[in-house]
């Protein structure tokens, strides 16, 4: 049931991007380059569990890739990082709402950041998904 919620305000929730309002992602510094950070066991991506790595891409002071790897998935960036060390699933969450959230970012990072707002299983992602869904 939970799984097929996902999947329809992911869905729901890109068709509502456009009218989002703008909000920086403060979250991931000033230069550009790669950021990462580990979060532990708090996102799900079909068959990963554990230590999550996310990866964002800051070009021209804006977020413009995402990745995320773990032992059982993904694909690491190879280029060296600005390391953010290990955040909550909130402080993740917090930064892909801010990337989600500002309509001068480009979509396919946007839609990047929804779908991992989609995996972390979290009440703050899930209230804004509810906001998308029943507040417009």
């Amino acid at each position: 049931m939970r799984a097929a919620k996902i999947i329809a305000i992911t869905m729901l929730g890109l068709a509502l991007l456009w009218s989002a309002p703008a909000i920086s992602a403060e979250g991931l510094g000033d230069s550009d380059g790669w950021y990462k950070w580990e979060v532990t066991g708090e996102f799900t991506c079909g068959p990963c569990s554990g230590v999550t790595t996310f990866y964002v891409r800051k070009e021209d002071g804006k977020p413009t890739r995402i990745r995320a790897s773990n032992s059982n998935c993904g694909k690491p960036v190879t280029e060296s990082a600005t390391d953010l060390g290990t955040l909550s699933r909130d402080e993740s969450v917090a930064i892909f709402l801010d990337i989600v959230k500002n309509s001068s970012f480009d979509m396919d990072v946007r839609e990047d950041a929804l779908i991992w707002l989609a995996q972390s299983n979290s009440d703050i992602a899930f209230e804004y998904f509810d906001q998308l869904l029943f507040d417009t």
